[in-house]
């Protein structure tokens, strides 16, 4: 029946029914529409999937590109700290020791030096300071051999000299004196002042000649000349010496002068009651001066004596170190090189 019907109605639509082309494109129509919404329920249907799937991968994208960035900016942040590291090794820290150098030469302390670096103009810039200070350590240690030699070879003229013609004056004297007879009292009395004026010229003059350089220093050497010092000097001192020796005068002579220095200006500034010294000679002559003074003395605040204390010790390759709390004496540790 339904295929009589079928082949009924495609007749007519071979024949032009209108009626059967209606129909026709109608059934057309439906199925379109129902492919249609088949299509469209699909899409409703995968639709959701698919987002999900979409924002699930956005969200790992993203994810991977804070991680990325954050990483990046780690890496950034290690990169600049190591750089700042390295130029702080490089350039900062010995740009801040050379600084630190010039200050303590500026201070006194020839002997200070800049550490070698590898940046060339750093490196550069140490030679020249250590140039400097070779050159001003060599000049200033010049000076004072050259004035110690004055020194010397003042105290021998006046010893030699103006002290022996005294002595002969006094000897003459005394002879003029013993051939007068008794009877001649006023000639006897102004020849006992004129031998008496003599012998103080005489004794004046060697302590002079002691001051500028002490005949003993020459020789006997170093300990006898500073325990020479102790016994006339007016605060008890006592002088203990270890492994004594003798060394080259230069360092003999700079090293007593520094005792005598450090001695003199406990006598005249700490009002001391005793001063204890200690030289020891080993790979470098150590001397430590300790005073039962006022205290409170530094480099800082010192004075001339002081100064010129560092700069004596400074010359030679020295260190000087000062410890003075305030009513606890004063303590001077002094270390030379020996130049043999």
């Amino acid at each position: 029946m339904c295929r009589t019907t079928d082949r009924s109605w495609a007749m007519k639509i071979r024949r032009g029914d209108p009626a059967a082309r209606s129909l026709a494109q109608a059934t057309e129509g439906k199925r379109r529409v129902d492919a249609l919404r088949d299509e469209f329920h699909r899409y409703m249907t995968d639709e959701p999937a698919q987002l999900a799937e979409r924002t699930d991968a956005a969200g790992a994208n993203s994810r991977q590109a804070v991680l990325a960035a954050a990483l990046g900016l780690a890496a950034s942040t290690g990169l600049f700290a190591v750089f700042t590291l390295l130029q702080h090794r490089a350039v900062v820290r010995p740009v801040r020791r050379a600084a630190a150098a010039a200050q303590e030469l500026a201070g006194g302390d020839l002997g200070v030096r800049v550490a070698p670096s590898r940046i060339a103009e750093i490196g550069a810039l140490g030679t020249s300071f250590n140039s400097m200070a070779a050159s001003l350590q060599d000049s200033r240690r010049r000076i004072m051999e050259s004035t110690e030699a004055v020194h010397r070879r003042t105290a021998r003229d006046l010893h030699d000299g103006a002290q022996q013609h005294l002595v002969g004056l006094m000897i003459g004297l005394r002879l003029a004196r013993e051939l007068l007879p008794d009877t001649e009292t006023a000639a006897i009395d102004l020849l006992d002042q004129s031998i008496d004026s003599a012998q103080s010229a005489v004794n004046e003059l060697r302590e002079l000649a002691s001051g500028i350089y002490p005949l003993v220093l020459t020789v006997k050497g170093l300990v006898p000349a500073v325990r020479d010092l102790a016994s006339r000097c007016p605060v008890a001192t006592v002088v203990v010496c270890e492994n004594e020796r003798r060394i080259s005068s230069t360092v003999e002579s700079n090293a007593y002068f520094v005792v005598a220095e450090a001695v003199t200006n406990a006598v005249k500034h700490a009002r001391a009651s005793r001063i204890d010294v200690l030289v020891e000679f080993g790979e470098k002559l150590r001397i430590r001066v300790v005073d039962d003074g006022i205290g409170g003395v530094d480099k800082a605040t010192a004075g001339n004596g002081t100064t010129g204390l560092a700069d004596r010790v400074a010359a030679f390759d020295g260190k000087l170190a000062i410890d003075s709390p305030p009513g606890g004496g004063t303590t001077l540790q002094i270390q030379i090189q020996i130049r043999d």
